[in-house]
């Protein structure tokens, strides 16, 4: 067994490999993702989360068991990140385990790259400005995967401490090589025309609303999860061209779409598809200039199997090669 952490993770899975890992799942298993078991959440207390996921896929021969923690009090009683956690890799025709890996990081790149190819096909072609609300390790790898898909040449970032933002800024401007700008007030976003928006943040209540915040023709990329958290007002989500990475799964976990289901303005057909939809040429996604989309994801158990054999894979072949 190897031993992989969050600085492996992010040196052998790029984005861009991410992406066509995911791409590939989709094409060979769509009829496999709604027959994973769902997570399962755990509550130590109001602001501690555990939570578990097991994946399996013949295809790959590979088990996968994920546990992220969400301990939102970690970084100023310990010191300690928010989000931890591991993930065990098995190979099904041995039961041997191959690896165990930062499942922090791999969460991050594979959610970045879900939102990457949502991009791909529902934002505008000529989308150049982002605006970023969040400043965690999850809105930092949506941003790197939007700016692997469209030719982005500026971004703002929103997040509730002005420090995070100004850190995110700095960070992000370096690695991307773009104008990276941290705001202090949300609405400042709209005002500088994004075209498209990335909200990861761990809210309960709504961070986005459609007449403060959204224009004509913008892309939004979501990932809040879990049934108590809603990122969107109600207005956006009824009002947007909504995708979902699962639709099984948006509809049990994520409190946004939940919500605006449950009030009976929409119902379960606003979903338009999911990506398998997008990829395999069942919906044309945006239909016209002026559409505002929605991708919304919850993520789901393949996607951990086939991000964690592809790190696994590159890491090992790497240390062959230095062997």
């Amino acid at each position: 067994m190897i031993t992989i952490d969050d600085n492996q993770v992010f040196k052998y899975l790029s984005m861009s490999q991410c992406m066509d890992v995911i791409e590939t799942m989709y094409r060979n298993e769509t009829d496999s993702i709604i027959h994973q078991p769902q997570r399962t959440i755990i509550r130590v207390d109001k602001d501690s989360t555990i939570l578990s996921m097991p994946g399996y896929s013949s295809k790959l021969e590979r088990f996968a068991l994920k546990i992220v923690t969400e301990y939102r009090k970690n970084p100023e009683r310990f010191g300690r990140k928010a989000q931890e956690g591991d993930l065990l890799l098995l190979d099904t025709k041995t039961s041997e385990t191959l690896a165990l890996i930062d499942s922090a990081a791999l969460t991050a790149v594979r959610t970045g790259a879900l939102s990457g190819l949502a991009t791909r096909f529902l934002s505008r072609k000529d989308s150049k400005i982002v605006g970023v609300i969040g400043s965690g390790q999850q809105a930092r790898a949506l941003l790197d995967a939007v700016c692997e898909t469209r030719p982005i040449e500026k971004a703002y970032v929103f997040s509730r401490e002005y420090s995070h933002a100004k850190q995110f800024s700095k960070d992000m401007s370096i690695r991307l090589k773009i104008n990276v700008e941290a705001v202090k007030e949300r609405r400042e976003i709209r005002a500088r025309g994004e075209d498209i928006l990335i909200v990861a943040t761990n809210s309960s209540v709504p961070v986005i609303k459609w007449n403060e915040d959204v224009s004509a023709g913008m892309h939004i990329n979501s990932i809040g999860v879990l049934p108590d958290r809603q990122e969107l007002d109600l207005d956006t989500v009824i009002n947007s061209r909504l995708f979902v990475d699962v639709k099984e799964g948006v509809l049990k976990e994520a409190g946004d779409v939940m919500y605006a289901v449950q009030t009976r303005l929409i119902d379960q057909n606003h979903i338009q598809g999911d990506l398998s939809d997008l990829i395999l040429g069942r919906d044309v996604g945006r239909r016209s200039p002026r559409e505002v989309t929605l991708f919304k994801s919850v993520g789901f158990a393949l996607l951990d199997v086939y991000a964690a054999n592809a790190v696994y894979e590159n890491t090992l072949r790497s240390r062959e090669g230095n062997a």
